[in-house]
């Protein structure tokens, strides 16, 4: 009987935190007006790395991350400061991410989605930083192992970022008329680029 104490007691703190994290991070969310995540295959690097500049270059207080090569966090003055990890790289790390940029006030967050598997796609996106935007770079065969085998299965794993209400910017090229039901789907608009 106190051992099945014990562990509703365990499983109460562990759910009380869980809820006080989720609430935390809508806080968080609601602070900062534009959050823009950038998924696909390959070139999401680049695609924030240039959004994060325009929208200084615009007058924006920019806070962006990406996880290419090399980790890093581009501060709101252009400066970047390289991301130290202890361990291997995990979606907790977006976490850190609106909370520092919260921290500085900023208009806008630019996020790279670093996951590869769907269930941590859909939760580093809509959970996690819930974009006003979210910027699909391109679909190809890449990460075959977590993402999917074919083009389409790739194309429904990058699909899950998209939350309701959001805009989804995703070149004309690239699987637009799925893109295009996922954002009705959701009550969110596409906007389809050459």
């Amino acid at each position: 009987m106190r051992s099945l104490t014990i562990i509703l007691f365990c499983l109460v703190i562990y759910l009380s935190y869980l809820i006080f994290e989720q609430v935390s991070l809508k806080k968080i969310q609601h602070q900062i007006p534009i959050r823009i995540c950038v998924t696909g295959t390959r070139g999401k690097s680049g695609v924030v790395r240039i959004l994060a500049a325009i929208l200084r270059e615009s007058g924006l207080r920019v806070f962006a991350k990406v996880t290419g090569s090399k980790p890093v966090i581009i501060m709101p003055n252009g400066a970047e400061k390289e991301i130290q990890r202890i361990g291997p790289a995990n979606i907790f790390e977006q976490v850190k991410m609106m909370r520092q940029a919260r921290r500085l006030a900023v208009d806008a967050v630019i996020i790279e989605i670093m996951s590869i598997k769907p269930e941590n796609h859909y939760i580093e996106s809509c959970k996690i930083i819930n974009p006003t935007i979210v910027a699909v770079t391109n679909i190809r065969l890449d990460h075959i192992g977590e993402m999917g085998t074919r083009r389409a299965e790739i194309a429904a794993t990058v699909g899950l970022a998209i939350p309701r209400s959001s805009t989804v910017v995703v070149s004309e090229d690239n699987y637009v008329e799925f893109f295009k039901e996922i954002a009705a789907e959701r009550r969110a608009s596409a906007i389809i680029v050459p």
